[in-house]
């Protein structure tokens, strides 16, 4: 809230006394004119003191009260010409003097306007107002010190004045002295009950002390004497939001967008928080809503983007089309929210479930639409109906040849098969025709590369097509690909090779400089490392450029009743441990501001993936090591974070690797877990039962078999609902979900007994899926803390499902 000003005098009594002219008639006329001036009738007395003047135009006071009025009537450059004019006249009346700073103040014309204030104050001495008026300039100038004295000087002469406590209220909140602050904003409201901006103030002093009940309390105060001020709803929701009463939060951030529908703030955290109960039809309005008024604002594109990951929306909505678009051009964006909402928008608008669609027209008509090529090159695709539909077009472009892939659109969409298909490790269900049909493409490149071949037209289509069905580094001769020119490769299929020619190789070059700590000889250990060498896990394609958050903040925000170890306010040793492809250890690096982050990872091949990813990111403060959580101790380095999800439960023993990172785990550190659930794992139990039954093996082919049995089978059926999940959708999630060599699954109470043996303190779930601590607490009330592990027991019992990918948690070792 603004800080109150006292603009000077304007009292009757001002020049009153004085003789203005040596007509009566003049007195007269300048008590009339004061009189309609003093009833508001400012025009009339404007006219007044103009006769005045025009016929004594040295009468200083009519020069001065007409300069009021200017003032009063928005015309500052008139006014001070006039009191100016005034001064000169008289140049010892103090009232003059006070006005002029008044009107400069008004200006910003803050130097001359304390000079005035001093003038006055030397004419005619001190007083509670008239220093106050000079605090006020002072503070304007950031002279806090000296605006203090003078607030103080004012209260001192005028300790009932609620405006002089108000102002100092707010320097002293400025320069962070909270608790003498809150003092004073009492005083004012005491002073002035119906002072809203006193209480207002009050309630943000106290929420910045965390005193969050008395703040709510003030902001309710605000709210009975000023109830339609949208910014105090928008203060009291954000009370309730850091209280985790999300609820509450909600509807007062709903009420302040009702009382001001431009309020962008309070309509992105009505989102945000509707977002975290897991509402995200209500989230997903609530941006649309924003975007509707600024449709390039990144955080509201970034918000959209989440929601839609879990409201993917059915049916063609141009606009939404339009703004996932605009999603997919914003680097906040994480692309991977948007690709479900991405497919079923392309399977609206072109009909792609059409039965007796023309497919070479269907083809042409998804290629020309920019959206394919976002969502084929920088997601991967979890829409069934979508592989569908991919597959019968990859099916009838490589069988076709050369000539079904003419057009600029058709060549684009192939371009963007391809990249998908590499994206996806080949994961698509492929037929012996198309099989015989990319040999024979196969065979061929292979020879015009013998050859010496230089890209033209037939040779990039060929390449393209090829890259659908197989990498092209797998091929005799593929990485002479990387000697041939960029630039003769055209705009279309350039990316294309980049992806799956020279990344590759980059990460193969970047391999060999890994350092390595122990001997991997577990033989867990080393089934596991070679799953993840022959498919490197997770497969991640970006990172979103957000605003960094650290540790301490996250955590305090995310557990209030945490009482945050000192070393996170230095720099942070944190350990990503079986990190995979890089994605956490990279994360953590670039979202986290003062952190060293090591990536761990017994997989060479995997840890170079995210060694080239850090380097495209431009990510610094990052290394990676390979090596067995089992051998942390040769490293003879401790972390104050260590960050662990989906690793432990792989292990031979998951307790014994546990260990070993708390080991490791400085004195007061913290750790993050994830672990699989047991309750919530049921049909992947149901599928691993079905593929011992079957002796598939964890192999491309047999991979391949049994994702086409699971997306065929009817609504019901066992492992149909495996469908849905996100990691069915390339080959190394899909073998990481269902043919791991090692799994273990956990029980809440066995995490209870594992925190106990290892000596280490629960803090609090952290869920990846939205909404599940919302539902917990609605469920459990009564621990405000989340920390009851039989309560979440209790809790999961009734709703395993939320538990579908991890159970994540913080924990911590003692100091």
């Amino acid at each position: 809230m603004t800080t109150t000003r006292r603009k000077g005098r304007t009292h009757a009594s001002v020049g009153r006394g004085v003789r203005v002219s040596a007509t009566e008639d003049a007195a007269q006329l300048l008590e009339m004119a004061f009189g309609l001036h003093q009833a508001g009738e400012i025009g009339r007395a404007r006219g007044l003191y103009e006769r005045i003047i025009e016929q004594d135009p040295h009468h200083a006071d009519a020069l001065h009260f007409l300069g009021l009025a200017c003032f009063q009537g928005g015309d500052g450059a008139g006014a001070l010409e006039l009191i100016r004019r005034a001064i000169r006249e008289k140049p010892r009346v103090a009232p003059y003097h006070d006005n002029l700073g008044a009107v400069l103040e008004s200006m910003g014309v803050l130097d001359e306007a304390l000079a005035a204030y001093r003038e006055a104050a030397r004419l005619a001495g001190d007083d509670a107002e008239r220093t106050f008026n000079i605090g006020v300039v002072l503070h304007r100038l950031g002279r806090l010190e000296e605006a203090e004295a003078a607030y103080r000087d004012a209260v001192a002469r005028a300790p009932v004045d609620a405006g002089f406590h108000y102002n100092l209220a707010n320097l002293l909140k400025e320069r962070g002295r909270l608790e003498d602050a809150v003092g004073h904003y009492r005083l004012a409201i005491e002073h002035d009950p119906g002072s809203a901006d006193a209480r207002n103030n009050l309630g943000n002093s106290l929420q910045a002390l965390g005193r969050l009940d008395e703040a709510v309390d003030a902001y309710e105060a605000a709210i009975e004497v000023r109830p339609t001020d949208a910014v105090v709803w928008f203060n009291l929701a954000n009370v309730h939001r850091e209280r985790m009463d999300l609820h509450r939060a909600a509807a007062g951030y709903a009420k302040a967008v009702s009382l001001d529908a431009s309020f962008a703030d309070a309509r992105r955290a009505l989102a945000e928080v509707e977002h975290a109960r897991g509402r995200f039809d209500a989230a997903l309005a609530a941006y649309e809503a924003l975007l509707a008024r600024e449709p390039e604002d990144a955080r509201s594109l970034a918000g959209l983007a989440a929601a839609l990951r879990y409201v993917p929306g059915g049916g063609r909505r141009p606009e939404l089309h339009a703004h996932i678009l605009r999603c997919f051009q914003a680097p906040e964006v994480q692309a991977q929210d948007l690709a479900a909402a991405a497919a079923r928008q392309l399977a609206s608008r072109h009909a792609l479930d059409a039965p007796d669609a023309d497919l070479a027209a269907l083809i042409e008509r998804v290629g020309a639409d920019p959206l394919s090529g976002h969502l084929l090159t920088r997601t991967v695709n979890i829409d069934p109906g979508l592989e569908r539909f991919l597959t019968a077009a990859r099916a009838h472009l490589v069988t076709g040849g050369e000539a079904a892939c003419r057009t600029p659109a058709t060549l684009a969409l192939t371009a963007a098969i391809a990249a998908q298909c590499f994206i996806n490790e080949y994961v698509f269900a492929t037929t012996p025709e198309l099989e015989d049909a990319a040999d024979r493409l196969r065979r061929r490149v292979v020879e015009e590369l013998g050859a010496g071949a230089e890209p033209d037209d037939g040779f990039r289509i060929r390449c393209t097509l090829l890259a659908t069905c197989m990498p092209l580094l797998e091929m005799a001769e593929g990485a002479a690909l990387a000697r041939l020119d960029a630039s003769a490769w055209g705009d279309v299929v350039w990316p294309l090779i980049e992806r799956t020619v020279h990344e590759p190789l980059e990460e193969r070059a970047r391999a060999d400089a890994i350092d390595s700590i122990g001997a991997i000889d577990d033989e867990t250990s080393m089934a596991v490392r070679e799953q993840y060498e022959q498919h490197p896990y997770p497969r991640w394609l970006d990172l979103p450029r957000r605003q960094p958050v650290g540790y301490k903040d996250y955590l305090g925000r995310r557990f209030p009743h945490l009482d945050p170890p000192p070393f996170l306010d230095g720099t942070l040793e944190v350990l990503a441990a079986g990190c995979g492809t890089g994605q956490e250890a990279v994360a953590i690096a670039a979202g986290r501001p003062g952190c060293r982050v090591l990536g761990l990872d017994l997989s060479r091949r995997s840890l170079a993936y995210g060694r080239r990813m850090a380097a495209r990111l431009g990510v610094e403060e990052v290394a990676f090591v390979q090596g067995d959580i089992l051998n942390l101790g040769q490293l003879g380095r401790r972390f104050h974070v260590i960050e662990s999800t989906g690793v432990l439960h792989h292990m031979a023993d998951p307790v014994a690797g546990w260990r070993a990172l708390t080991e490791c785990l400085e004195p007061g550190g913290l750790m993050r877990v994830g672990l699989y659930s047991e309750r919530a794992r049921g049909e992947v139990v149901a599928a691993r039962a079905h593929i011992r039954e079957r002796g598939l093996r964890p192999v491309d082919e047999d991979i391949r078999r049994l994702r086409a049995e699971i997306l065929s089978a009817p609504e019901g059926a066992p492992l149909a609902g495996l469908a849905q999940s996100e990691d069915l959708y390339t080959m190394s999630a899909c073998r990481d979900l269902l043919f791991h060599v090692e799994e273990h699954r956990f029980t809440i109470p066995a995490i209870a007994a594992a925190l106990e043996e290892l000596g280490l303190e629960f803090i609090g779930f952290d869920p990846q899926v939205p909404g599940v601590l919302q539902a917990y607490r609605a469920f459990n009330p009564a621990d405000t803390d989340m920390r009851d592990l039989s309560g979440w027991q209790r809790f999961e019992d009734e709703r395993p499902e939320l538990f579908a990918s991890l159970y994540v948690f913080w924990c911590r070792r003692p100091a």
